[in-house]
Parts: structure tokens; C-alpha cells; sequence
């Protein structure tokens, strides 16, 4: 490989990964868009979003370092690509640097969608690890970027019902990656009654994990996600509370909630610890935030949950 990644180069890696990838079909490199003005796409290729196959046209560019007005010349030139195309066909500009977020603004204001290395290093970590080339697998390494891209994700789902599955699906890519193991989704208890959505097991030999385990019976960690535009009440304190059974899952739970907690949930959440030793947590997204940046500084992010913990108990 060159020491300068050639266009050549990065839009083969772009087919490559595409075509590896279950979400596209249809992948062509150099299509014509005119045969008059003889414009060509680099890629086209068929996307599968939300089980709909949508039209994607491509706009690849290797060099890893442009102004932002070069960059707007090339969204003015994409935009001239609707009038060359299905005015449904999708308009997404493929960069080899990273892209500050006034510029991904920028294309965005014109309809196009900005995956940049930043996006393809997370995205398609899978599809670049099957390539096993060794310069892009070192280029586009998904560890250097994940962090960020988890906080950014999050921040961008709205609280409320319509967003839920959203959410519950980014905390789950967000337990992965704080803990490393991918948690078990969706679990009922025995009887069908209870549905936990997420299940983490704790055999970690560390000291957060084993106090947790030993302290509260936590072999393992009953999670919900709950995706209010309010404080989390009693209530959601009393469903988690109904899975957490000393012969079962043990007595520890977390709830993820974008507002934190109203008074009335820090209050029964006291009277569960005091009368049934049922320890329950709660994380807003500042909580959630400084966990990932305690991971990405190689810290255990569990410490914070812990902190959580003697904060609560300290004030009892």
C-alpha cells in the first residue's frame, strides 16, 4: 500500500466493505449518471433502512485533509447529482479525514449524509477486520473513535416513547462497550411476568465487581432503559425492583434514564434498600458520558457506579 491512499485505492476499500456488509446490495463503482454531460457516481449501491431498500449514490474522497470550502464545492457539485438521478436516490459523501461538525452540518443542509473515518472505523469494524489488510485495519481502527461516537449517538436520540427502541438499542451498544460483553437482551423471569431488557452476568474478578457481587448477591445485573423526557418515577423503581430476587438474578439493578430521577423514585429507592436490601441505581447521561470517557482512559468505568453507591447510602 502507498504511503498516500489513492483514490483508486479508498473507493476499492468502500466496495469491499459494502459488499460485505448485509445492509447493502447492488454495489457498482463508476456509474454514469449522464451520458451527455458524462458525470459518474463513484459508488451506487442499494441500502436496507429500517427493512426498506433505498438507492444510495456515493461521493468518495481519499485525501484525509480538505478546507471547508473545498468541501462545500464538493456539496454544491453533489447536489447537482438530484437532478442526474431519481430524486429518491440518497446522497451520502464518503471522507477519508475526520470532519468537524460544522461542516457535516453543512452537508447536511443539503441533504447529504457525511461518513467520515470516524463513522466508517465504527460502522464497519467487521467488514474492515475481513479485509485483513493491514493499512486499513490500522487507519480505521474503531478503538480510537468509539467513544466519542457513543456520546455523539446518544445525544442525538430525543427522549420520548416514539425514540425507545432507539435508545434501549444505543445502551446496549454502550454496555458492549464499557464492560466488553455483550449483555443479554430481553429475558423473562420464570412465570413470563417480569422482562428485564438487559441482562449483564458479573464473573469479573476486579474489586468493583466483586464487592457488588458479594455486597448485594449480584451474580448478575438486572439494566432497564428508559428513555423519558422526565425523571423516572416509583413506579419504573418498582418494576426493576420486581426482578431482582435473591435466588435469581441477586439484588442489584441499574436504570439508564436520559432526566435521572424524581423525588419520589430516590424515595422508594431508599425504602427497597432499607426494607429488602434491593440495591438500585440510577444513571442519567452525564453519568453514562463520564463512564465512557473512563473506559476510553483505560479506567474501570464501574467506579463511577460504585461512587454512586456511597453517595447514596452516605445520605441515608
Amino acid at each position: 500500500m502507498k504511503n498516500m491512499l489513492s483514490e483508486k485505492d479508498f473507493i476499492s476499500f468502500i466496495t469491499q466493505i459494502l459488499k460485505l456488509h448485509s445492509d447493502f446490495k447492488s454495489v457498482e463503482s463508476e456509474v454514469l449518471l449522464s451520458k451527455s454531460i458524462k458525470y459518474r457516481a463513484d459508488l451506487m449501491a442499494d441500502q436496507q433502512i429500517n427493512g426498506v431498500w433505498e438507492k444510495i449514490l456515493f461521493e468518495v474522497c481519499a485525501l484525509p485533509i480538505l478546507t471547508s470550502d473545498r468541501l462545500q464545492n464538493i456539496a454544491h457539485l453533489m447536489q447537482h447529482y438530484i437532478s442526474l438521478t431519481d430524486r429518491n436516490t440518497k446522497l451520502v459523501f464518503i471522507y477519508a479525514g475526520i470532519m468537524t461538525e460544522d461542516d457535516k452540518k453543512s452537508f447536511n443542509n443539503f441533504g447529504i449524509g457525511v461518513w467520515d473515518k470516524k463513522y466508517l472505523s465504527v460502522e464497519f469494524q467487521k467488514q474492515i477486520s475481513q479485509i485483513n489488510i493491514e493499512y486499513f485495519q490500522k487507519e480505521f481502527s474503531k478503538k480510537d473513535f468509539e467513544h466519542e461516537y457513543l456520546i455523539k449517538e446518544l445525544e442525538k436520540i430525543a427522549p420520548g416513547k416514539p425514540y425507545w427502541s432507539i435508545y434501549q438499542k444505543q445502551i446496549k451498544e454502550i454496555l458492549t462497550y464499557l464492560f466488553d460483553e455483550q449483555p443479554i437482551a430481553e429475558l423473562p423471569d420464570m412465570n413470563k411476568v417480569n422482562r428485564r431488557d438487559f441482562i449483564l452476568p458479573n464473573r469479573r474478578d476486579n474489586k468493583n465487581w466483586t464487592f457488588i457481587r458479594d455486597r448485594y448477591k449480584a451474580d448478575f445485573i438486572v439494566i432497564d432503559a428508559k428513555n423519558f423526557t422526565n425523571g423516572i418515577t416509583k413506579k419504573e423503581i418498582l418494576q426493576i425492583s420486581n426482578y431482582l430476587k435473591p435466588y435469581g438474578t441477586g439484588l442489584f439493578g441499574v436504570i439508564f434514564s436520559r432526566k435521572g430521577e424524581s423525588d419520589n423514585a430516590k424515595i422508594t429507592r431508599k425504602e427497597l434498600w432499607i426494607t429488602y436490601n434491593k440495591m438500585i441505581v440510577v444513571l442519567d447521561d452525564n453519568d453514562v458520558e463520564n463512564m465512557i470517557n473512563a473506559k476510553n482512559e483505560s479506567r474501570d468505568p464501574m467506579e463511577l457506579i460504585i461512587k454512586k453507591i456511597e453517595d447514596f447510602r452516605i445520605r441515608l
